[in-house]
């Protein structure tokens, strides 16, 4: 998982099985994320991880990039850097706000992967510490054909 904040989704997969690289570029909830998976007896692995300028020097049978935060800039650095650490065969799904980039930006930047699904809908974000809000979002699931 890409940029994991405190970990949620990075354990959901870890407890589904998935063998998780959780990153992320805030050290503090880096160590969250860590401590969290350790109290559960989950074994995931952690690194510190800017997305715009990440080099992991390995690639990935599922990368999941989902809600993060980003200029239009950082957002077409950080999906071109993603195809490249993506299996043949393997599967990037991205999850994000409408406003940090429409889908057909984000298919654009995954090119030359597979688009399987592309669509935008609104769902209810919900927020821990503030009120739950509707937002027009943006899924893409691509795939890196076998070659």
């Amino acid at each position: 998982e890409l940029a994991c904040g405190e970990g949620s989704d990075a354990l959901h997969l870890a407890r589904q099985g998935f063998d998780v690289l959780a990153t992320e570029w805030v050290p503090a909830a880096l160590e969250i994320t860590a401590q969290r998976a350790a109290d559960e007896g989950l074994a995931i692995r952690t690194r510190l991880v800017d997305v715009t300028c990440m080099e992991l020097r390995e690639r990935f049978q599922f990368i999941y990039m989902g809600y993060i935060p980003l200029s239009p800039s950082c957002l077409e650095e950080a999906l071109g850097r993603v195809k490249h650490h993506v299996d043949p065969g393997g599967t990037v799904l991205y999850l994000g706000l409408e406003e940090t980039g429409p889908a057909s930006e984000i298919v654009r930047c995954l090119e030359p992967l597979s688009v399987e699904r592309c669509e935008t809908m609104n769902r209810v974000i919900s927020m821990p510490l503030e009120e739950d809000f509707e937002a027009s979002c943006v899924l893409v699931r691509a795939r890196r054909e076998l070659n």
